[in-house]
C-alpha cells in the first residue's frame, strides 16, 4: 500500500513526519495526507517527489505495486538545464521583491 511506501521514504530520508515530508515537497498537507490515506497518488505528488532536491526516492518504488527492493534502482535527478531554469526563476523572484 502507498501508506507503507511513504513511511519507508520518510524513514530512509530522515524525515520526522508526514507533515514535514509534505512541507519539504511543497504540497498541501491535508490533501497529501488524504490522498495517501485513500491510497491515491496524484500527478502533483509524483512531480513533487521527482523535483525534490532533498527527498531521494525511486519513483518505481513509489508508483509500482509490484516493485521489489532488490531491483536495481534508478536515480532521478533534475537535468542541469532544469536546475538552471529553477535557479533563474528563483533569482528573478528575489529581484522582484527588492
Amino acid at each position: 500500500m502507498l501508506k507503507e511506501r511513504i513511511a519507508k521514504i520518510i524513514e530512509e530520508n530522515g524525515v520526522k513526519s508526514m507533515r514535514q515530508l509534505s512541507e519539504i515537497l511543497g504540497v498541501n498537507y491535508d490533501v497529501f495526507h488524504r490522498n495517501i490515506k485513500e491510497n491515491k497518488i496524484t500527478g502533483d505528488i509524483v512531480m513533487a517527489f521527482a523535483q525534490s532536491q532533498r527527498i531521494k526516492c525511486d519513483l518505481n518504488f513509489l508508483l509500482r505495486d509490484d516493485f521489489r527492493m532488490e531491483e536495481p534502482s534508478a536515480t532521478y535527478e533534475l537535468s542541469n538545464d532544469r536546475k538552471l531554469d529553477i535557479a533563474i526563476r528563483l533569482i528573478e523572484e528575489v529581484k522582484s521583491k527588492l
